[in-house]
């Protein structure tokens, strides 16, 4: 699994990181839930997609959230970028559109 780190170039941050070695991706099919398990060694995950989704973590049914937003509700977490993962937990994406997406794992 490739490090997630920002590369320098004579100590000047370039604003990139590496390519990773592990990214899965495909569809998405409007309001059908899919659910995965983070691979083994996995610190990080970037998400990116052509549409908006929603994402539960912990083994969590990732569902569209409707009506007014209220506390203490936990809803699915709309288009995350990078967010920190353990590996072997559940994670479920959920869109209201078809629509691609790939998810990218990295290490520390």
């Amino acid at each position: 699994m490739t490090e997630l780190s920002i590369r320098t170039n004579n100590r000047i941050s370039t604003g990139s990181i590496s390519f990773s070695d592990t990214v899965f991706g495909g569809d998405l099919v409007a309001n059908t839930a899919i659910s995965g398990i983070v691979p083994p060694g996995a610190d990080f995950i970037i998400f990116s997609c052509t549409g908006d989704f929603f994402v539960s973590y912990g083994g969590a049914t990732a569902a569209i959230p409707t009506g007014s937003p209220a506390q203490g509700i936990i809803v699915s977490e709309l288009n995350p970028s990078v967010r920190n993962v353990v590996a072997g937990e559940g994670i479920s994406i959920i869109a209201p559109s078809d629509c691609k997406i790939t998810v990218a794992f990295y290490t520390k």
